[in-house]
């Protein structure tokens, strides 16, 4: 995003300077060149970015699913550790003190437990499993996705 807020920074700085040399008025036919110097542009930029993303998947597997699949799991521990200490703060908030409920489990944050689940997304559902899906079972039920294959 820091690549496409740069081409968007570029393009609305020579935006101006083009209004600003026509006198606050550029003509119609202006105002179309603009648009698609803009459009050109932001697209060259998308395209960039997403060549790269693209090349960073193909050519590196096992660090790209170890990088999703990590990022991922630890991401939606997050969410479930704010989400459950949001609920147990407003059962305390509820109570009349007299429910079994610590204030400890109201802890804001296990980041031991995160680290754990960014371990286990990267290893095991990132990088195991393209291993076991990408090479283990081509070997076994063939490459092929072609009819006969799939069926054999």
């Amino acid at each position: 995003s820091g690549f496409i807020l740069f081409g968007f920074v570029t393009v609305c700085c020579q935006n101006a300077r083009a209004f600003h040399h026509c006198g606050g008025r550029p003509s119609l036919g202006r105002r179309r060149a603009l648009h698609q110097t803009h459009t050109s542009r932001v697209g060259a930029l998308n395209s960039s970015a997403l060549d790269a993303v693209d090349s960073f998947y193909r050519t590196m597997p096992l660090a790209s699913a170890f990088l999703t699949c990590g990022v991922k799991a630890s991401l939606a521990d997050t969410v479930a550790q704010t989400r459950t200490g949001l609920a147990i703060s407003s059962a305390l908030e509820e109570s009349d003190g007299s429910d079994t409920l610590s204030v400890e489990a109201t802890s804001p944050f296990d980041s031991r437990r995160n680290v754990a689940f960014l371990l286990y997304g990267g290893l095991y559902q990132g990088m195991a499993q393209e291993i076991i899906f990408n090479e283990g079972f081509p070997l076994v039920f063939g490459h092929g996705t072609d009819a006969v294959t799939v069926l054999s």
